[in-house]
């Protein structure tokens, strides 16, 4: 099974590589210098930060984030997969979300 970790590597490499995601990303952060995502799952703590040049992501919390996820690795996997969203792993009290959930919807869709 992957970790949160080698899959956000793989994922974010993908991201980078593909001029589609890129120009979805520019169009979200729109206005903005970037946003952050934080996902707290059972075995550590990841942010994610997508800018006009790219995304990457870092261990830890990010304490001022556009939305923040906390979750069993499981359901953090699931949402960074496409299985769950925010809305449905909130709604069945399977995560918990913080933040706004539009943005989580953004950040689900460009994964």
């Amino acid at each position: 099974m992957n970790t949160i970790k080698s899959y956000l590597k793989e994922v974010i490499e993908r991201i980078n590589q593909d001029k589609q995601s890129l120009d979805s990303i520019r169009a979200w952060i729109d206005g903005y210098e970037g946003k952050i995502v934080t996902l707290k799952g059972s075995s550590g703590s990841y942010h994610i930060i997508f800018t006009k040049q790219g995304v990457s992501f870092r261990e830890g919390i990010y304490p001022s984030c556009e939305v923040y996820y906390e979750a069993s690795d499981e359901v953090i996997l699931n949402i960074l997969q496409g299985k769950l969203s925010a809305y449905s792993g909130v709604k069945n009290n399977r995560c918990k979300v913080w933040g706004s959930l539009n943005e989580a919807s953004n950040f689900e869709k460009i994964l």
